[in-house]
């Protein structure tokens, strides 16, 4: 079974989505018109822009251009569906990316932070205080972990996988606080269990959670940690556009393969957006014969 997070997903957990995720993004960028001091914009985003331009002796854009393209995106997003077609469409500007990704990065690294799920001890969800709380996560796990005792664990994600198209961690979150804490053990062995699920981000994330990197490799982030301008900058060129992504055969390929294969598809939050849907199709006919969606904030007609 092949679960397709899109952002409507996480908002059960207060990740912002659709206009109100264009909102903060644009409120990152808001700098003044000298450039010369944030003007209720994020100093992280403004001080890593800077930092870009002086770790670069020739760089490709010039910091003009890059507070250009700052203005540019806050004027342009309430003209696209999401921050992902404006960044399509301004493909061949380097500078929109940077500033985008900037945004895109610090804005959900404090969702993170705000969001349900976090907790000042790091590594922890505090589940007590969802009892109240009808979220999808919960209704997941329920059904996942049924019939699943301590001698099956390894079994836990037989037959299922992610594809994510959330910059955000939640999935990966809630999994490792979920197996520690209803089958007691450490987070040596959840994250273990973790890494045997297959979960895509076709756009990136905003970073590992520590002791999800495979071999290593992958920018170690704590789930809303706060980043100054220097990570910041690390933490922005894990995001991809989709041209990038495009241009990334190999995990597409992983990703088609992956449908190919399946039975059954849930689609929770997705809006089917066309880019997003042209990075799913296989170039043939799939075995998908049941398909499951819920959308936030969409309107779907049937098709005749």
């Amino acid at each position: 079974m092949l679960f397709v997070v899109g952002a409507g997903a996480s908002s059960e957990i207060d990740i912002p989505h659709g206009n109100q995720f264009k909102l903060r993004i644009a409120q990152k960028l808001r700098f003044d018109e000298n450039g010369l001091t944030p003007n209720g914009s994020s100093v992280a985003v403004y001080e890593a822009i800077k930092s870009k331009m002086l770790q670069e002796p020739n760089p490709d854009t010039s910091y003009q251009q890059c507070l250009n393209a700052a203005h540019l995106i806050c004027q342009a997003l309430p003209l696209v569906g999401s921050i992902d077609q404006l960044l399509d469409i301004h493909s061949n500007k380097k500078e929109v990316a940077l500033c985008a990704k900037l945004a895109i990065a610090k804005t959900i690294l404090q969702a993170e932070k705000d969001s349900k799920f976090y907790n000042d001890n790091k590594h922890t969800i505090n589940f007590v205080n969802h009892l109240d709380n009808d979220i999808w996560f919960y209704t997941f796990w329920k059904l996942l972990s049924e019939n699943v005792n301590i001698s099956k664990l390894d079994n836990l994600f037989d037959n299922i996988s992610f594809i994510v198209f959330n910059y955000d961690r939640c999935v990966e979150y809630f999994l490792l606080n979920a197996i520690s804490t209803l089958y007691s053990v450490n987070r040596i062995r959840a994250i273990e269990l973790v890494k045997k699920l297959k979960i895509y981000h076709p756009y990136g994330s905003v970073g590992k959670i520590k002791g999800l990197t495979i071999n290593n490799d992958g920018l170690v982030v704590d789930f809303g940690e706060s980043c100054d301008s220097t990570k910041l900058l690390q933490v922005s060129k894990q995001v991809k556009t989709f041209t990038e992504q495009v241009e990334d055969k190999t995990e597409i390929e992983s990703i088609r393969q992956l449908v190919l294969e399946v039975e059954t598809i849930v689609f929770l939050g997705f809006s089917f957006q066309q880019q997003n849907m042209d990075l799913l199709a296989p170039n043939q006919p799939s075995n998908i014969s049941r398909v499951f969606h819920t959308t936030k904030g969409v309107k779907l007609h049937k098709s005749q």
